[in-house]
């Protein structure tokens, strides 16, 4: 006897905001890059969203889910005995489904190992997702 199984409906995409990889650090800052990751590190992140009112309701949550993402990936990089973010990137997408919503998180960086005061930052164009 075959039972079958229900099928759930698919995840649909609402909104999505992305900033490609930009450089975090600049020439006029007192920071000394010693060492660069070769490869980019990237971590995804996923946040079920409870209560959703208007299009900018959660931007609070959006703003301290991608600060968040990027702590993790911080925490990530210093795994590999570095220090910060030498080039951050981020995408943004909320899912439906139904009456559930969903918020995925996909974040890269390059890790590097720096001497000098570094300040915390948050992440690239955070203002994109509004005031906070």
């Amino acid at each position: 006897m075959f039972l079958l199984r229900r099928r759930d409906a698919p995840w649909e995409v609402v909104d999505t905001k992305e900033v490609q990889p930009v450089p975090t650090f600049y020439d006029d800052e007192d920071v000394n890059i010693v060492s660069l990751s070769e490869n980019e590190t990237r971590g995804t992140y996923v946040f079920e969203l409870h209560k959703l009112r208007g299009k900018d309701a959660n931007s609070v949550d959006w703003r301290k889910a991608l600060v968040f993402a990027r702590q993790r990936l911080l925490e990530e990089v210093q795994k590999r005995d570095y220090n910060c973010l030498l080039i951050e990137g981020w995408c943004i997408t909320v899912l439906r489904r139904g009456k559930q919503h969903r918020l995925q998180i996909e974040y890269n960086g390059r890790g590097a190992l720096a001497n000098g005061k570094l300040e915390s930052r948050d992440p690239p164009f955070i203002e994109l997702l509004g005031a906070a």
